[in-house]
């Protein structure tokens, strides 16, 4: 196993996700995001949004993805109250996604989940977006 070359950050780097052998992205606790096409030998910073700590990030493809926040009263200088984000173009730009239900305070793992059913004769995939969290809390699941 070998350690990427990344902005250094105190702590840890807190989550990194591939769709293949070259692209992949990283979030970190400065709000940053970043990205591969080389398979981590190098790394562009593509976003960031001071204030806010990334936890959390996953791609269902080289365009669609989200991430997870850590809430605000846990981290210093965390200013951010919205839990999950969504890209529509590769990480450069994100916006809140909308749910129903309890205030979701932290996520700390997104899982996407591929489901095979047939549409109109042909095989197609529904995809399940399954995101969870507890940072000093009670436990968040966002589904």
């Amino acid at each position: 196993m070998a350690k990427l070359k990344t902005e250094t950050y105190p702590g840890k780097q807190d989550d990194i996700t591939f769709i293949n052998e070259k692209m992949g992205w990283f979030v970190n606790g400065f709000g940053s995001v970043y990205q591969t096409k080389d398979a981590g030998e190098s790394w562009d910073k593509i976003y960031e949004k001071k204030g806010s700590f990334f936890r959390t990030i996953a791609f269902i493809d080289e365009n669609v993805g989200f991430l997870g926040t850590v809430r605000t009263d846990y981290f210093p200088n965390v200013t951010d109250t919205i839990p999950l984000y969504r890209t529509g173009d590769g990480g450069k730009t994100w916006e809140p996604v909308t749910y129903s239900g309890l205030y979701v305070k932290e996520l700390c793992a997104i899982d996407i989940v591929k489901e095979q059913f047939i549409n109109h004769g042909q095989i197609d995939y529904k995809n399940h977006l399954l995101a969870v969290g507890r940072v000093g809390s009670p436990a968040n699941v966002m589904i």
